[in-house]
């Protein structure tokens, strides 16, 4: 087997998947960790929409025995530190594509949006390690198939 043959089938791929884990790992870690502004009419959508967390809390409310029901949360009432000085609402970026899919009607748009980003998150860092890397690569060329699609799928639909 010549070098270039070697080349071809070791270094593109290792190449490929450096680069695809270098795209992916810092987009999952900004729609996760990083924040940004919202209007306050995003920012009450957001928050009807409620929290994976209290979801999984209310589930487990409902089939909890009332005698275990115990209300350690105490008062309710918002915090204004989440308000911005400029009147917006500081709210992590995956917001932003959780309201794209509420807009086009995908069904439980939190929990789909936050597995996209937890699947760019987790399958970059499986990349770069080096695990999995075909079912890995497969799954986030769908999730961005369909992330590019919902997001300029407006744009095209405007010019039709």
């Amino acid at each position: 087997m010549s070098l270039s043959q070697k080349a071809s089938l070791q270094l593109a791929p290792f190449i490929a998947r450096i680069i695809l884990a270098t795209i992916v790992l810092p987009a999952g870690y900004v729609s996760i960790f990083r924040t940004s502004n919202f209007t306050s009419e995003d920012a009450a959508r957001i928050e009807a929409m409620g929290t994976p967390v209290k979801m999984i809390e209310n589930s487990v409310e409902k089939i909890k025995p009332v005698a275990w029901s115990v209300n350690n949360y105490g008062d309710t009432d918002k915090d204004e530190s989440d308000t911005s000085s400029a009147g917006g609402h500081s709210m992590r970026n995956l917001n932003h594509f959780i309201l794209r899919l509420d807009d086009s009607k995908v069904p439980q748009p939190l929990i789909v949006g936050w597995i996209c980003a937890i699947a760019e998150l987790v399958g970059g860092i499986v990349l770069l390690a080096g695990l999995f890397t075909r079912w890995f690569a497969l799954l986030i060329f769908i999730g961005s198939a369909f992330h590019i699609w919902l997001m300029t799928w407006p744009q095209v639909r405007g010019y039709l």
